[in-house]
């Protein structure tokens, strides 16, 4: 199978989901949770993106994101 293609492009929300590693129950845990939070936040503010919302399952969570001009999703953040 070859690699995944990325299309990316301005002006339109994105939607994310991210799995944690062998998709372990991290998020189980309300530290992990918090500290998840905290990092969106952080990343937010860097990169100037907005997010609309977001779920946190156990191994998983699913974003709903506005890049901003900093903010490229199909580059794996």
């Amino acid at each position: 199978m070859g690699a995944r293609v990325h299309y990316y492009s301005q002006n339109h929300a994105h939607y994310l989901t991210k799995n944690v590693y062998r998709r372990a129950r991290i998020f189980d845990s309300d530290c992990f949770k918090l500290k998840l939070i905290a990092t969106l936040n952080d990343l937010r503010e860097e990169l100037g993106f907005r997010i609309f919302g977001y779920v946190v399952m156990p191994e998983h969570c699913h974003l709903l994101i506005w890049p901003g001009e900093l903010a490229d999703p199909s580059r794996g953040w």
